[in-house]
């Protein structure tokens, strides 16, 4: 059933490359589907979550020097 599914278009990274980023986030490859005229993507709804979600950054650590601690 894809009646809650989320349609999710390319903008400017293109076709390929957002499926290779649904894809790479998605549970399983059949959770992304072409919809429309092939010009965007129904996924469900825990991958739209997944997709929206800002990045992590993670914060470089300073290595201690001797005497440190």
């Amino acid at each position: 059933m894809t009646d809650d599914w989320v349609s999710v278009g390319p903008g400017r990274q293109g076709m390929d490359a957002l499926r290779k980023e649904l894809e790479a986030l998605a549970h399983h490859s059949s959770d992304v589907r072409t919809a429309g005229a092939a010009d965007e993507f129904l996924i469900p709804p825990y991958l739209a979550d997944l997709y929206n979600r800002p990045p992590v950054v993670q914060r470089a650590r300073r290595t201690k020097k001797e005497g440190d601690e």
